[in-house]
């Protein structure tokens, strides 16, 4: 379906490098390797728009490509549709506005894919963007594990997966009326902090139902860019972007429900600055 040397800026040569696959005997350099993963970012998001009939396939139909990409990306674990070395970006995906497709729901957390992939819903995908390296990540990634279906097809199907990071996490609520998250100040009003994004449509009947979770920032980036907006003190505009969890109801673990993004002033900023650290697993 894919062509890894027609659909990339890499040089031909690249593609005739000594990639040993698993071992990184010839690993690419930072420019390949951002070349490499923004190309698997448009993978997913061509990919996530197709119709899957059965939905326990979807990592099962994109495994040989993903196969394909470990060769070339020096040796990077891939986790249910992510890529280890460039975790912290690839799980700030969103659900692409305009495709209201629920989330299958499984009989048991375990099946399909683990809630922080994109495989674990239907619809188009808008991955990660790139980061420069004035993007400042506000989170810690303790550990990332995920157990196949199959020991014998590593990028197919998952049975489990489990992601266990640190971070200022904060309990806001959810109005779905105006789709921000807030939080309630010591003097009983209530702030909006960020625009928030569920990731299907089914989530937004639980979150009436929820009303509190807990907002995670992961990276705090510059936007640069001419077509975005500029604060008022005229510098760039300082986005903080970040996942959106709910505790499960039984066992000691959260899931994501959705995806935040700051576009304010400082103020969103300086909310996430304060207060404890937060440990938590996410299945």
């Amino acid at each position: 379906m894919y062509s890894l040397a027609s659909d990339t800026k890499l040089s031909r040569e690249f593609f005739y490098k000594n990639h040993d696959k698993g071992t990184g005997n010839s690993p690419p350099s930072s420019k390949e390797l951002r070349k490499l993963t923004d190309l698997w970012g448009k993978v997913v998001q061509d990919y996530t728009n197709r119709q899957v009939s059965v939905g326990s396939d979807k990592l099962n139909a994109i495994s040989g490509i993903a196969d394909d990409f470990q060769r070339y990306l020096g040796g990077s674990r891939y986790l249910a549709g992510l890529w280890e070395h460039s975790l912290p970006r690839d799980l700030l995906w969103k659900r692409s506005q305009g495709t209201p497709l629920p989330r299958p729901i499984p009989k048991e957390p375990s099946i399909n894919a683990p809630s922080w992939s994109w495989a674990s819903i239907n619809g188009r995908v808008d991955p990660g963007l790139y980061f420069k390296r004035s993007a400042v990540f506000n989170c810690e990634i303790i550990d990332c594990q995920v157990q196949p279906k199959d020991q014998n097809a590593p990028f197919g199907e998952t049975a489990s997966g489990s992601l266990k990071l640190r971070a200022r996490a904060k309990e806001v609520l959810w109005c779905p009326d105006d789709t921000f998250i807030h939080q309630r100040k010591s003097n009983g009003e209530f702030v909006r902090i960020a625009k928030g994004y569920l990731d299907p449509v089914d989530n937004l009947i639980a979150m009436k139902e929820e009303n509190s979770f807990l907002a995670l920032p992961l990276v705090l980036k510059t936007v640069d860019s001419p077509y975005e907006p500029v604060r008022r003190s005229g510098g760039p505009e300082r986005n903080l972007l970040g996942l959106l969890v709910v505790k499960d109801k039984i066992g000691e673990w959260y899931r994501r429900v959705g995806y935040f993004d700051c576009r304010f002033e400082d103020t969103s900023e300086e909310v996430f600055a304060v207060g404890e650290q937060w440990e938590l697993i996410i299945r």
